[in-house]
């Protein structure tokens, strides 16, 4: 996955599939998230993020790495 800056936004990612990372970086920078997936990120490569609220609905497992505290809206 590449990078998502929208800093006081909303954003939403959506997959039929896994949603990887790749890399150590910050891969989104937003005020929420909201992840639908069968998974997200790996346990030796979490999904790095920078977000106030995050919202999953993930089948599998979510690896998520956040950069400073946040509120998880939905698991």
């Amino acid at each position: 996955m590449g990078s998502i800056v929208a800093a006081g936004q909303a954003v939403s990612l959506s997959s039929t599939g896994a949603l990887l990372d790749g890399d150590p970086e910050i891969d989104v920078t937003a005020q929420s998230l909201s992840i639908t997936a069968a998974s997200v990120g790996a346990g030796n490569d979490a999904l790095d993020t920078d977000v106030a609220s995050l919202s999953l609905n993930v089948r599998g497992v979510a690896y998520v790495n956040e950069a400073n505290a946040l509120t998880v809206t939905s698991a």
